[in-house]
């Protein structure tokens, strides 16, 4: 039980982090008018969607973790 707990907290963590880079990078997609390098805004967009989709694997992944522990747990 104490490796699933730890694993939790580790996806948790990650999950945290990457809602953080998410918003940075949302804000930088929505100011992207405002920066006058073409790479950079590029770079802003890409990152934004990397980020989404790593999210997803993430709370995915902590969503069966969770249910398997409350499967278990009965």
């Amino acid at each position: 039980m104490k490796a699933n707990d730890k694993k939790m907290q580790d996806i948790k963590n990650n999950l945290y982090g990457l809602y953080i880079a998410s918003f940075l990078l949302l804000l930088g997609v929505v100011f992207r008018n405002l920066i006058s390098w073409s790479w950079l805004r590029l770079t802003f967009e890409f990152g934004f969607i990397y980020l989404i989709f790593e999210s997803i694997k993430y709370q995915w992944r902590f969503y069966k973790l969770k249910r398997a522990s409350l499967v278990k747990g009965e």
